[in-house]
């Protein structure tokens, strides 16, 4: 697994682990970020998984 922020990392075959969830498998509709959350006063950027809800449309 390689890891891509702290307390995320990927696997070649499709499987992430998040520090809070624990193991999960990812679909196309992930997006992977990190979220700027105020703990005791300071500002950490925590990784959080978002998903995309866009239709993609290939007719131009």
């Amino acid at each position: 697994m390689k890891q891509q922020f702290i307390g995320l990392k990927h696997c070649k075959c499709g499987i992430s682990w998040l520090k809070d969830v624990g193991y999960f498998r990812r679909t196309p509709d992930m997006i992977f970020c990190l979220e700027r959350v105020k703990v005791g006063g300071k500002v950490k950027q925590m990784p959080t998984v978002k998903y995309s809800n866009k239709k993609h449309n290939d007719d131009f």
